[in-house]
């Protein structure tokens, strides 16, 4: 894992949801811990955490999600962590509903990525303003460096990360 990505956690009952949402957050600049339970995610918790977010799929019945918004927020390993639902729609509970037990905030499906990027940014403390894209290239550099090809590992709208053996001056 990479020093530059927030480890989140994702808690989401199914499979084909954690591939999607899992990917999702990579894309993002995140590192998607999986587990199908709250229960599982506050066990990886303790054992790897602590995680910069939890992320929870609220498509569960209302007698399971309940509890389990209940268990991530009591819990200490998951207590001052934000909590981010994510769910297909609000009819079953309102947005205001689950604000008021405590997630940090509700997003629904179909997820707008930059949307998401913001709301998950904001959250977690992250710096940049414009999502990441993963990307591996080489760079030339004409100003007066002692190295001439540098190697980008990500780029967004505010600009590449370089990867060098030290910093260069401003």
């Amino acid at each position: 894992m990479s020093d530059i990505k927030k480890k989140v956690l994702l808690v989401c009952h199914t499979a084909a949801g954690q591939m999607n949402l899992g990917v999702l957050l990579s894309r993002m600049y995140f590192f998607p811990v999986l587990a199908k339970s709250a229960e599982e995610g506050i066990i990886l918790t303790k054992k790897s955490g602590p995680f910069s977010l939890v992320l929870l799929d609220g498509d569960l019945p209302e007698e399971r999600l309940r509890p389990a918004i209940s268990m991530l927020r009591a819990d200490q390993a998951t207590k001052g962590t934000p909590l981010v639902i994510i769910t297909t729609d609000t009819d079953n509970t309102s947005t205001e509903e689950l604000l008021s037990q405590g997630c940090s905030a509700v997003l629904t499906k179909p997820l707008d990525a930059s949307f998401v990027y913001g709301v998950l940014g904001r959250l977690s403390r992250q710096l940049r303003s414009t999502p990441r894209v993963p990307v591996r290239m080489n760079v030339e550099i004409r100003e007066k460096t002692p190295e001439r090809m540098l190697t980008c590992t990500n780029i967004s709208e505010g600009g590449m990360f370089l990867r060098t053996h030290e910093m260069p001056p401003e």
